[in-house]
């Protein structure tokens, strides 16, 4: 049971599992199911939610406002304790905090099944650690790096809690996103080994890091822009009077997100046919089909306003992106010759 095999295979199983759970993460972003589950870890205080709105009492609403009030106070303390202090007003101050969540059946139930994927993925994580406790001697970087894994998995739930608490607060839900990706990085450095026969000048692997970069600048200014949105769909914003999709009010980070995409698509184009990095060049190709796809489904975004097919495989394909950026940098820094 405890061999090397075994762990690269829970190890990978992590990661795809991650990955997954981003893509229920955008049905639920995109059905506007966040606050389906007006609780967290229970689903209106039950392991297996309701199924009609009788099945709940009459003052539901307010009652599991009032627990997320409480939830919410303590984590402006939290705030407060670490000296965010503005953050911690901003939110004890925010009015759609107090807002109460109406029950939905379809709502609850996306939100209670990507709670149970987390929860599956979560056991994944863990059975990948306990499977790295044979690397504590040998391989000490193995083990540390699983277990600070483990580590941004469990605060990841617990900022899920406050995603919840919050009313789906921006900025959070942005860090909620992300953390996933630190989680995906830290449990796929170990199961990443260096590039052999590296023929090609360091230029190639350097800008690699580069694009990597600039997709982690694309994945923020790409959520950012997503709770925008959500805040314009409140307020009544996000159409205009000619029925289009309210760009102008959607700000400079938007179109920050929507340019971005194209360079990073030129410069990875350019590496794909000028570069000799052979065995590189087929995740290369599917970065530049998947952005190029993305850019497509943010157009129909755009054009037919959130459609949530489109908002799904937006927010998927670029978590995709995203993983292989980051496989092809793993390689790449664990590559010793680049750095000689």
């Amino acid at each position: 049971m405890f061999t090397e095999h075994n762990f690269r295979k829970a190890g990978w199983i992590t990661c795809f599992s991650i990955f997954l759970l981003v893509l229920f993460g955008g049905i639920v972003r995109a059905t506007g199911s966040g606050m389906g589950c007006p609780d967290w870890p229970k689903c209106f205080g039950k392991y297996i939610p309701p199924t009609h709105l009788d099945q709940l009492p009459e003052n539901y609403e307010n009652y599991f406002l009032e627990k997320r009030l409480k939830k919410v106070s303590k984590y402006v303390k939290l705030l407060k304790a670490i000296g965010l202090n503005k953050q911690a007003d901003a939110i004890a101050n925010d009015p759609k905090i107090a807002e109460p969540e109406a029950f939905s059946v379809s709502s609850t139930w996306i939100e209670y099944l990507n709670r149970l994927f987390g929860a599956l993925t979560g056991l994944f994580a863990l059975a990948t650690f306990v499977l790295s406790f044979q690397f504590i001697k040998k391989k000490t970087k193995i083990f540390i790096c699983t277990f600070t894994g483990i580590i941004v998995i469990l605060f990841n739930a617990w900022l899920g809690s406050i995603v919840v608490a919050t009313n789906l607060l921006p900025g959070v839900v942005t860090l909620h996103y992300l953390a996933a990706f630190l989680a995906v990085g830290l449990f796929m450095w170990p199961l990443t080994n260096g590039l052999n026969g590296f023929g090609v000048t360091k230029k190639w692997p350097l800008l690699i890091i580069t694009c990597f970069v600039l997709i982690l600048i694309q994945t923020v200014t790409g959520t950012w822009s997503r709770e925008v949105a959500d805040g314009l769909i409140k307020s009544n914003n996000l159409i205009t009077k000619d029925a289009t999709f309210n760009i102008h009010a959607m700000g400079i980070i938007f179109t920050i997100h929507r340019y971005l995409a194209l360079l990073i698509l030129g410069i990875f184009i350019y590496i794909y046919y000028k570069n000799k990095m052979t065995a590189q060049k087929k995740q290369i190709f599917w970065i530049c089909i998947l952005i190029i796809s993305q850019i497509i489904a943010g157009s129909i975004n755009i054009w037919f306003i959130l459609p949530p097919i489109a908002q799904t495989y937006h927010i998927f394909a670029g978590g995709i992106i995203l993983g292989i950026a980051m496989h092809l940098s793993i390689q790449i820094f664990k590559t010793k010759a680049l750095w000689q």
